[in-house]
């Protein structure tokens, strides 16, 4: 949601700058309003690809998916826990658990 009322906002504000200065470059080809419009057009595919890009991962994850990794991280964490306190494990070992905890 920040991202898309900062993408907003920022459209906002900046727009009317940049159209100042474009519709006066396109002023002398006949049609300066087309020609806005595709420069337009352009930059907002080419913002759009960026932005689509540089979303994190975790926003494409349902909240049930998220939950299910939290169980298993937590689940995994506990046997961590429950195998050091019966001295199983020293930590050593549990170091070397937890990245598989994680993953």
């Amino acid at each position: 949601m920040g991202y898309m009322q900062g993408s907003l906002g920022l459209g906002m504000l900046l727009g009317p700058v940049i159209s100042s200065v474009v519709y006066p470059a396109f002023k002398f080809t006949g049609k300066p309003y087309a020609y806005t419009f595709v420069f337009y057009g352009t930059i907002i595919l080419i913002f759009g690809f960026g932005g689509a890009c540089m979303l994190p991962s975790r926003l494409n994850k349902s909240e049930g998916q998220l939950k299910k990794e939290a169980e298993k991280k937590k689940a995994l964490e506990e046997t961590v826990d429950i195998m050091v306190e019966e001295g199983i494990s020293k930590s050593q070992e549990k170091k070397k658990l937890l990245p598989a905890v994680i993953d």
